[in-house]
């Protein structure tokens, strides 16, 4: 028995998960300390190209600092800055989610100057308070300007899609409408959103209810958990380097706290007999994501079935990883053909056997000789899915035999 564990971190157990526990470690990291008294994040992202983690707050403050909280630096924009997203990692801009008016600001981090404004109202508004809570950015490589911003409204709880010229133009503030998407029927207060292109996963919080969702780009839902804060308005994650890759950073806009959570999932594999596994990503990387597993089976082998959180035998299959988890592999020998009648009549020959479980197909051999070297039997059929074999014969050949092939 082999056993392979896949992970991107440290393992660490709690006990078993039940229901729609939070699959982070716990308890986090907080590191907040060091922003100025009074802060009250409302969102977050990770800049994978500065390597920095950058917050907002209430108070129009947007703030650069490292992963364990350090090296803070601030700027003052103005406004209820609610959410903010990166487009392009290379460039000097993110963009700001501004609630009341509802609007998006670029904003130049070398300068700290707000260059344009987007306006958003003309679709997307709520009452005091309830407007613009969560902004994210979903590239796509078909589309001019880069990709798609999502604007999660507090009031209703949809997510509003906006194409905006930040490629095609440096001054244009035309918006475009895309569509407009309903996370989950009857729940508002959606504070936080992040797209992980890493997983192509959306990931979307609620203050009020404390729920922490993974979708696909449309908010067809994949997974939902209960996260453990409270208060919760920022979310972003953020793939690193050894034992530091899959972090989940939460903003909590209360006592100026951000929570870390290692977000690594784990997958086990035990393999019985002999064969092996590959998977598609290595490794699994973020929950809420999912990876694709092949059983290869040795010569003379093949594979027979998948048990423990993956069933069947369907090659390769997908998995969720929506929590860790435990897939075993099984291999079995693949057996020569059973039963096997050979019949010769005048100048034929016929031929059939049983069917052997695992075999893709069979091979059917004919030989002078009953006990001469393999390499001297002729291939009569190579690869028939047929468990029976008729063709003429000649007085030379007048011995037989099949083999099984696994493929």
């Amino acid at each position: 028995m082999k056993k392979i564990i896949l992970s991107t971190g440290l393992l660490f157990l709690f006990g078993i998960l039940f229901g729609n526990d939070f699959p982070g470690q716990q308890p986090g990291t907080e590191i907040g300390g060091n922003l100025p008294n009074g802060y009250e994040p409302s969102g977050a992202v990770w800049h994978h190209g500065l390597q920095k983690l950058f917050l907002v707050n209430d108070n129009g403050m947007v703030t650069k600092m490292d992963a364990d909280g350090s090296n803070v630096i601030n700027w003052y924009v103005a406004g209820d800055l609610e959410g903010i997203c990166i487009a392009d990692s290379t460039s000097d801009f993110v963009y700001l989610g501004v609630e009341q008016p509802d609007y998006i600001s670029e904003f130049n981090v070398v300068t700290g100057v707000v260059t344009r404004s987007f306006d958003l109202t003309p679709w997307m508004t709520g009452p005091s308070n309830l407007g613009l809570e969560a902004l994210t950015f979903v590239p796509d490589s078909t589309n001019a300007e880069g990709g798609f911003f999502y604007a999660g409204l507090q009031y209703d709880g949809n997510i509003y899609v906006f194409e905006l010229p930040i490629k095609t133009s440096s001054t244009s503030t035309t918006v475009t409408y895309v569509n407009t998407f309903t996370p989950v029927s009857g729940r508002w207060d959606i504070s936080g959103l992040h797209f992980e292109a890493s997983n192509e996963t959306l990931y979307a919080i609620w203050d009020s209810s404390n729920k922490l969702r993974a979708m696909e780009v449309d908010c067809t839902n994949i997974m939902e958990w209960d996260l453990p804060g409270n208060d919760q308005e920022g979310i972003t994650l953020w793939s690193g380097d050894s034992l530091a890759q899959n972090l989940l950073f939460i903003a909590e806009d209360v006592g100026k706290e951000v929570w870390k959570y290692d977000f690594n999932s784990e997958l086990i594999i035990t393999i019985i007999n002999d064969g092996s596994v590959i998977f598609e990503p290595d490794p699994p990387g973020y929950y809420g994501s999912f990876v694709t597993l092949t059983a290869i089976p040795d010569d003379g082998n093949y594979f027979s079935e998948w048990s423990d959180d993956l069933t069947g035998s369907s090659n390769p299959e997908t998995l969720l990883m929506d929590y860790d988890k435990n897939v075993t592999a099984t291999f079995s020998y693949l057996n020569s053909p059973e039963n096997v009648i050979i019949n010769i009549v005048s100048d034929s020959v016929f031929i059939q056997w049983d069917a052997v479980p695992g075999a893709t197909g069979y091979n059917v051999y004919s030989s002078t000789e009953p006990y001469s070297d393999p390499e001297n039997w002729t291939l009569e059929i190579e690869e028939t899915i047929e468990t029976s074999w008729e063709n003429p014969v000649s007085s030379e050949n007048m011995f037989y035999y099949v083999s099984t092939i696994n493929n």
